[in-house]
């Protein structure tokens, strides 16, 4: 069973798990990694933003920014959302989904209403328990 990773540059789906669907996956997986990141300006930020292919979402926009659009854009941001020490944050979640190719040896998933133990029963379990942890 080869594990097989769908790469979606522009999210268009409200919820992952129908991207999936048609693609040939099956037991869908969605996971988030979220990552906070300071720049010293927000020049700073919108280099990396263009390094990661974010630059311009405007279609068959091909002129640039000026320098003078950037540097008051760059003040204003400042201004605007920096931290006490002058610095800019910057929120990134990348989604992570994956699936696995139909096999014979897949594992099947259980019928709705078949599990054994509530969800909100475990989840209570372990909220009561790391609240009974010193520290």
């Amino acid at each position: 069973m080869a594990l097989q990773r769908a790469f979606i540059r522009s999210w268009t789906c409200e919820m992952p798990v129908p991207c999936f669907k048609g693609r040939a996956l099956r037991l869908p997986v969605t996971d988030v990694d979220t990552v906070v990141v300071r720049y010293d300006s927000a020049l700073d930020l919108m280099h990396d933003l263009r390094g990661m292919g974010a630059g311009n979402a405007l279609i068959g926009e091909k002129r640039p920014l000026s320098r003078g659009i950037l540097w008051r854009a760059n003040e204003v941001y400042t201004d605007r959302f920096a931290d006490p020490d002058g610095r800019l944050r910057a929120t990134f979640n990348t989604i992570w989904l994956s699936g696995w190719a139909p096999h014979a040896s897949q594992q099947k998933p259980l019928k709705p209403g078949s599990a054994t133990t509530s969800l909100d029963e475990t989840l209570q379990e372990i909220e009561k328990s790391r609240a009974d942890k010193p520290g």
